[in-house]
């Protein structure tokens, strides 16, 4: 007896575009928990090779406002 299993490919439960503005409010919630950049980075930083042209241009300044960020943060007290 054999299982065959249906080749029927579910759609993600959320789309590339959402998960853009998702990253861009991951990085809005930064300003009260921090945490949530690296959350948001993390994600920019798995999407992006797999992302259409608009999303990876997209993806590309998010990981850029985070590297820049992070740099103002440690450079900026001194």
């Amino acid at each position: 007896m054999s299982s065959t299993e249906p080749t029927s490919t579910r759609p993600p439960v959320v789309s590339d575009e959402q998960l853009v503005l998702i990253v861009y409010l991951l990085y809005f919630a930064a300003y009260i928990f921090g945490i949530t950049a690296l959350v948001g980075v993390t994600i920019a930083h798995i999407r992006f090779p797999d992302a259409t042209l608009l999303l990876r241009g997209h993806y590309q300044f998010q990981i850029r406002t985070f590297w820049i960020g992070l740099l103002y943060v440690v450079v900026g007290p001194f």
